[in-house]
């Protein structure tokens, strides 16, 4: 099985309430990071796993209803976090990179996709159907911005369930089966359902011999998942799927304990972006 080496970057931050992703958090405003992680493979070249923010998040909330987005939930980008400048400053073009791999089609994982034009897009179905079968309206009440996916989007477009689907290690208990994405056992699409129409996770080897679960938005922070600490229940009701959620945290609750080696990683914990996060 292929060793896959990884960076964790960051691409912005928006500002909320911490309570709501965390029942047991204080009523505190905290800023939530827009993790991206950059896989580099032997054969694709480098795998981006979802795109943070980007100046296209601005460009399209800038009128309404969009607008409504960056009010609710106030985005910040600094100009050093520009996911292009920052694979630019690691030797990496967009045409090093692949594939793009979208965990699912919220704005914040979305809005940097332009980035790669050449790239495959790999994605759930079901997510890119909801998005295409709303209006502007009813995809801003989801937390999605139509804008921001590319024209050629479809034609790019591959995905989750048209892969293999593989039995998953052991070191993955207790998620069973996910999708082989490259069809050399490298990289594992994961269901996480939930938080939205069409979530998967990425788990792969990493280079020190140990599995990385990238479980975007599954779970806020790394605490959450290893004390199943759920969120608000004001946050359940704008979840895709409210029953769901729990589930899922609870899996990666168990998963956390019975194989502490891996290395679970929420898009948005600030914990873990101290923690792995590297300035170049």
């Amino acid at each position: 099985m292929k060793r896959l080496s990884f960076q964790a970057i960051k691409c912005g931050h928006c500002t909320q309430i911490e309570r709501l992703t965390n029942r047991a958090a204080p009523w505190r405003c905290c800023q939530f990071p827009a993790l991206v992680t950059v896989i580099e493979h032997p054969t694709l070249g480098f795998v981006v796993f979802d795109t943070g923010y980007a100046p296209a998040f601005f460009e399209a909330t800038q009128n309404w209803p969009e607008r409504a987005h960056k009010i609710i939930t106030p985005v910040r980008l600094n100009d050093d976090e520009n996911l292009q400048s920052q694979l630019i400053k690691r030797g990496i073009n967009h045409e090093d990179v692949g594939a793009v791999i979208l965990s699912h089609f919220h704005a914040d994982h979305l809005s940097g996709i332009g980035y790669f034009p050449n790239a495959a897009i790999y994605c759930a179905k079901d997510g890119l159907d909801q998005i295409n079968g709303l209006s502007r309206f009813g995809a801003l009440r989801r937390g999605l911005i139509k804008s921001l996916l590319p024209v050629d989007f479809e034609n790019r477009a591959q995905f989750f369930t048209d892969c293999p689907t593989i039995t998953l290690p052991r070191a993955l208990s207790p998620f069973e089966s996910g999708y082989d994405l490259l069809g050399d056992t490298s990289l594992f699409a994961i269901p996480l359902p939930g938080h939205a129409c069409g979530q998967y996770g990425l788990a792969f080897l990493d280079a020190d011999d140990r599995y990385v679960f990238l479980i975007a938005d599954a779970a806020w922070s790394i605490d959450a998942v290893m004390n199943f600490h759920l969120p608000a229940r004001l946050t359940n009701l704008m979840l895709h799927h409210g029953k769901s959620y729990p589930k899922t945290l609870w899996a990666l609750h168990e998963l956390s304990k019975n194989t502490p080696d891996t290395l679970i990683i929420p898009t948005h914990c600030d914990t873990t972006q101290k923690q792995l996060v590297q300035n170049v």
